[in-house]
């Protein structure tokens, strides 16, 4: 058994999904990254590039955000592969965060029957007013259990309050088949990461 006791452990069984959104600026990823509210993470209802369209972190912060991949209700794009290497400090505290510092990754999306996702990243950044070279991205991950409790019967439950990974994308590659497409973004971490940076 760990200590702190892993959460998961709780259900039967559990399933992950990750959202990808990408903001005007770190200040605009760092509000972001502290909503837990799955509803905060949902495409946009309205706007001019319809779901991508830029959306507010809230009513009194002027900072934009894009999802552009919800892993619970998307087809069209998907991520098959998150990849995330960091380092971790000695005198670990059992609970504390910050011993370990994510640095660098990669991240592997699908898009089957097509090859439009590099353009909405392009059409999101337009929107979002800013280069793809400023933009940040924050990526997400919630998990959903299937568990019993004695008492209380089956239930269903997410925890909404994993810490998003918030970084800059340092290339992306293409490849384009009768399938579909399948890109590979190399990222590095906005908070710790930006020293692996040329």
């Amino acid at each position: 058994m760990s200590t702190p006791a892993n959460r998961l452990a709780s259900y039967r069984s559990y399933s992950y999904y990750h959202i990808l959104a990408i903001c005007d600026c770190t200040h605009t990823a760092s509000a972001l990254s502290v909503s837990t509210s799955p509803n905060k993470w949902k495409h946009a209802t309205t706007g001019t590039l319809g779901p991508y369209s830029p959306q507010p972190v809230s009513s009194t912060d002027a900072g934009n955000y894009c999802v552009l991949i919800n892993g619970a209700t998307d087809a069209a794009f998907t991520i098959s592969t998150v990849n995330w290497s960091s380092t971790t400090a000695g005198g670990a505290t059992p609970g504390d965060r910050y011993t370990s510092v994510a640095l660098e990754g990669s991240i592997d999306i699908s898009e089957p029957k097509g090859i439009v996702f590099l353009d909405q990243i392009v059409k999101c950044c337009v929107a979002l007013g800013v280069d793809f070279s400023n933009s940040t991205f924050v990526l997400k991950t919630f998990f959903t259990g299937f568990g019993f409790e004695p008492g209380v019967g089956d239930f269903v439950d997410t925890l909404t309050d994993i810490a998003p990974l918030m970084f800059t994308v340092t290339d992306v590659t293409g490849s384009f088949t009768e399938s579909g497409g399948i890109y590979h973004m190399e990222a590095v971490s906005s908070v710790d990461g930006t020293a692996r940076l040329p």
